[in-house]
């Protein structure tokens, strides 16, 4: 009873081991035709959409691929070159700072060395990541026989086509790879038979695989520390090639003491599951040993163990234990009925939990089950599924209308080719009408060497294709800022520049890659600058500001640049993005502005200084004239000694104002904390008897703020806006002005509101212009300065001036001071 008790566990443990080893393949296929086969055709759909992908647009789409495929050791392109057109391919890879590019190869001595002269090269030549991979660049994959036979396999049959291990180029050490690739059709081009495909081959685009990431993604789904497997290509059965074991050195585990003596016998269960691969046969073989049946075993065995135990110690229980033989085998086929039914249950479970629609067909390509996920997004419901043909259903059509030949099917070929196929850019019909894009592997089901129907695992890429094209829109639109664009991770160092940064700054794309961005620093800016701009990211905020910086060849330049600080899905700052516009030229030409208005206020001030003397010395005659001759003069040499008087004021005036206005920023002082109380004031008692004689009435602030700023020319504003108030009144009533304050962030906003005449409004900007008057001198005097120069006041203290105004209604004049 104790051997068919055994043989009993060993089948249960058989039969759960095989469980466990099914589902864990069907993971291990998904995975690999997720994370290489998917993001070989994602590449392709970004060649296709192009008719040139530049180097820039290469490493950002691949980055981001690396991103949602981790599995991925690298990503390369390989273009078709032909023996005439290898000199100018050289030429212009040199042409982007890859002095050193030849198309090379592994020579006798396993050295790279330059390629011998053949018809055709697949030269690498784009790879990411770069670093690490930069050696391969320029190899010439069709050099090496075992490579070249899978790239011919990959062009005839337009699928993804994997190599057997071999040692890659850019490795130094023992590790081993696996190459995936996929052919790269002209666009537009016919490659239905394999002569199109050869006559309309562009190039191939591969996957680099390295074997401790495929022992990775295997392992993940194996977390059992009693089975002992590894990974065997069978493609070549007379040259099998053992991909990775899980214990090289072959030690099995001992069961405890207690335990041997319990089970003096050797049970050892072994499996062995075929799984196909980018067009390889690899076999993983599964070996469980005494210790996985220790963890495994099911308390009934112990139950059976026990009672042969018991019969073989007392005999005279034999007749007790034969009348209660039926309740026992009853008891057995209830519990093994019961974990047969927790198993079944298990499966449907995970079927109806995974996220990518599973369904099933028989022989003839009818729906036997579906999950969860494939109602979901077909919109058909399991009854309407099952006992139809999936093709008829979900498959019947292309996405343009056309019928859909059963014969050309990938999902009822794999039926009747028993290999698996995978398709990443097709459609799938729903139950009202509509189309969604999919992605689908079809893998046959096999029992007793016979094949009796497929499996589909399929999933929605609706989501993936918008971020391909988005992501096209990204590339396209960095790459044409006429802004410099540079992305650096959190520590600074340098991930991304777009082709403007090696424009403006001499430095190839692949010299600023992993650089700091004070390769660009000149030395000519002050520390603080630099700790404040990092003070400023590192808080998460905004920096806006200019540097000046330093090219490659040395030639300085100034940049206005904002940098920005980018955050993950928890909200850490992972990477710091910089737009920078090169505002040299703006720089000289405001510095050849700064110059030349100092010049014109030298000047001003020269002239307006040396007008001064014979100014004065004219209304001084002209005045003694007019007081010797009092009465003497007629009526008209009356007249023309008030027009030399007037005149001569006037002018004194304007003078006076140019010199003012000269002033305003190479004779201000230094901006300090000043009490607007008490500059209003001040400009209160220089204007009183023009208050008085107009019978102005003033309404004002209770409290006043403490601002930054100079005394004197504050006071200058404050008296020209009141004074132009009382000047610009309305005849039929007497000027009221009423004063406001408030607070706006780090700022003052004054406004000093008037009853008078009011301003058109197509004349808001003209009126703060020098010399410009909207009224005749007769009709209301003045220079024509005044406003000018209170707008260059306010500029100098970093404010800005503005109006509002009704005409006949009032005006009110609004100004920024900085708060203290």
């Amino acid at each position: 009873m104790t051997a068919s008790s055994l043989a009993w566990e060993r089948k249960d443990l058989r039969l759960r081991l095989e469980q466990h080893i099914t589902i864990l393949r069907s993971q291990i296929e998904h995975s690999l035709y997720s994370h290489v086969v998917e993001a070989l055709h994602s590449l392709r759909s970004f060649f296709d959409a192009s008719q040139h992908v530049s180097q820039d647009e290469f490493r950002i789409f691949a980055s981001r691929l690396s991103i949602y495929f981790p599995s991925l050791s690298a990503l390369s392109w390989n273009p078709l070159i032909t023996a005439d057109q290898r000199a100018a391919f050289e030429d212009s890879m040199r042409q982007i700072n890859l002095p050193d590019f030849h198309i090379k190869q592994i020579d006798q001595n396993g050295q790279l060395a330059l390629a011998t002269a053949r018809p055709k090269y697949v030269p690498v030549q784009y790879i990411e990541p770069y670093q690490e991979n930069k050696a391969a660049l320029g190899y010439d994959v069709a050099s090496q026989l075992q490579r070249s036979n899978a790239l011919e396999q990959a062009r005839d049959s337009d699928k993804a086509v994997a190599t057997g291990k071999l040692r890659l180029v850019q490795e130094t050490g023992d590790q081993f790879g696996i190459l995936v690739f996929l052919p790269l059709y002209q666009h537009g081009r016919l490659h239905n038979t394999v002569a199109e495909r050869r006559r309309n081959l562009k190039g191939y685009l591969v996957a680099v695989l390295r074997e401790k990431i495929i022992l990775n993604e295997i392992i993940s789904y194996m977390n059992t520390k009693e089975l002992y497997y590894q990974l065997i290509d069978y493609t070549d059965p007379s040259n099998k090639q053992i991909l990775f074991v899980s214990s090289p050195s072959g030690v099995r585990q001992k069961l405890p003491t207690q335990t041997t003596r319990l089970f003096d016998y050797n049970i050892q269960l072994n499996y062995s599951l075929y799984i196909p691969f980018a067009q390889r046969e690899w076999r993983l073989e599964v070996n469980a040993n005494q210790i996985y049946f220790y963890a495994n075993r099911s308390a009934s065995a112990w139950l059976i163990l026990v009672v042969g135990l018991l019969l073989t110690g007392i005999t005279g229980i034999f007749v007790l234990i034969v009348s209660g033989r039926s309740v026992i085998l009853k008891e057995l086929v209830n519990e093994r009925t019961s974990e047969l039914e927790y198993v079944k249950k298990y499966n449907e479970l995970i079927l109806n939990f995974a996220g990518d629609g599973i369904y099933g067909l028989d022989r003839n390509g009818i729906t036997t089950f579906a999950n969860n996920a494939t109602v979901r997004m077909t919109g058909w419901e399991i009854t309407d599924l099952y006992g139809q043909d999936q093709h008829d259903i979900l498959h019947h059509s292309r996405a343009d209308g056309t019928p859909y030949p059963r014969m050309q099917c990938p999902i009822y070929i794999s039926i009747e080719d028993g290999e698996v196929h995978h398709s990443a850019d097709d459609i799938f019909w729903r139950k009202d009408g509509s189309y969604f894009p999919v992605e689908y592997t079809s893998a046959p089901v096999v029992d007793d060497d016979q094949i009796i129907g497929a499996v589909v695992v399929f999933r929605d890429i609706t989501q993936r294709l918008a971020l391909e094209a988005e992501l096209r829109k990204f590339l396209t639109a960095i790459e044409q800022n006429p802004s410099s664009v540079v992305i650096t991770d959190c520590k600074g160092a340098i991930e991304y520049v777009n082709s403007r940064f090696t424009e403006v700054t001499g430095y190839s794309i692949k010299e600023a890659i992993g650089q700091n961005p004070r390769i660009l620093k000149s030395g000519t800016m002050p520390q603080f600058t630099y700790e404040e701009l990092w003070y400023t990211i590192l808080s998460g905020k905004v920096w806006r500001g200019e540097l000046h910086n330093k090219a490659k060849d040395g030639t300085l330049f100034w940049e206005s640049i904002s940098i920005s600080p980018l955050r993950n899905s928890a909200n850490k700052i992972t990477h710091f993005v910089a737009v920078k516009e090169n505002i040299s030229s703006r720089k000289q030409i405001e510095a050849a502005l700064m110059e030349s208005n100092k010049e014109l206020q030298r000047f001003v001030y020269t002239i307006s200084h040396d007008l001064q003397e014979p100014v004065r010395t004219i209304t001084s005659f002209a005045n003694l004239l007019a007081q010797r001759n009092q009465g003497k003069f007629d009526g008209e040499s009356q007249e023309f000694m008030e027009f030399i008087t007037d005149g001569t004021q006037h002018m004194s005036c304007m003078i006076r104002d140019l010199v003012d206005f000269s002033r305003i920023n190479t004779k201000g002082k230094h901006l300090l904390p000043v009490n607007s109380y008490e500059i209003i004031h001040v400009a209160i008692e220089n204007l009183v008897l023009a208050i008085e004689e107009s019978k102005t009435t003033m309404t004002m602030p209770d409290e006043w703020p403490i601002v930054l700023g100079d005394r004197g020319q504050l006071i200058h504003l404050f008296q020209n806006i009141l004074s132009n108030a009382i000047k610009y009144r309305n005849k039929t009533q007497a000027p009221r002005i009423n004063i406001r304050v408030q607070k706006l962030k780090k700022l003052w906003h004054f406004a000093v509101q008037d009853n008078g005449i009011g301003i058109e409004s197509r004349f808001f900007e003209k009126i703060f212009a020098i010399f410009q008057r909207l009224h005749d001198v007769e009709e209301y005097e003045g220079t024509g300065i005044g406003l000018a120069l209170c707008k260059r006041i306010v500029e100098r203290h970093g404010g800005t001036i503005w109006l509002e105004s009704t005409v006949g209604q009032g005006t009110t004049f609004f100004f920024t001071l900085m708060a203290a």
